[in-house]
């Protein structure tokens, strides 16, 4: 069993940017996020063995509000020689704004694509009126949780049913 925990970011007013290079996701993006989502994935340790005709199956399953309203509004992605390079979509999971996929190609890891699409979603958020972000992460995902951790987001205790956390995943992803 992985072991998820829930996080969350309390969102601060004029501290976010929107970014000119971010673009807004649209349904006819499906098959390009599916493969940037299937290169980031494929070397991670949240890889199960999916093929890319099952991350497409994936985008489609957000699209259709399987994790929740999926909010295009509030999802981006980032381009670059007219490729996706990196993507956040976010779905209300439960009420609550829920990054469901934040992913990079690995050609452009660790070249701030994730934090500019972070700050970017926090930006609409605010613009939105909503107070928090949240998201659900793989403990084994090190390189994830540093940013998440680098970024202000803290792990979410509960004190009478430490369980609650996987609770919420198994539901989210069922």
């Amino acid at each position: 069993m992985v072991d998820r925990i829930k996080m969350k970011l309390n969102l601060t007013e004029g501290y976010y940017e929107s970014k000119e290079d971010v673009n807004q996701v649209f349904y006819e993006m499906s098959d390009e996020l599916a493969n940037t989502m299937y290169k980031a994935y494929s070397n991670s340790v949240d890889f199960e063995g999916d093929t890319l005709e099952d991350f497409q199956d994936e985008i489609s399953n957000v699209f259709k509000g399987l994790y929740g309203e999926f909010m295009p509004n509030l999802s981006s992605v980032i381009e670059k020689d007219d490729k996706i390079i990196g993507g956040l979509l976010l779905c209300i999971f439960k009420g609550e704004p829920t990054i469901t996929y934040l992913f990079t190609n690995p050609d452009y890891q660790r070249k701030d694509v994730a934090t500019v699409l972070l700050e970017n979603t926090c930006y609409k958020l605010l613009n939105e009126g909503f107070k928090y972000l949240y998201l659900y992460l793989n403990l084994n995902n090190i390189p994830a949780y540093n940013l998440f951790d680098k970024f202000g987001f803290n792990e979410i205790i509960y004190e009478k049913n430490k369980r609650k956390n996987l609770e919420d995943y198994y539901e989210y992803n069922n």
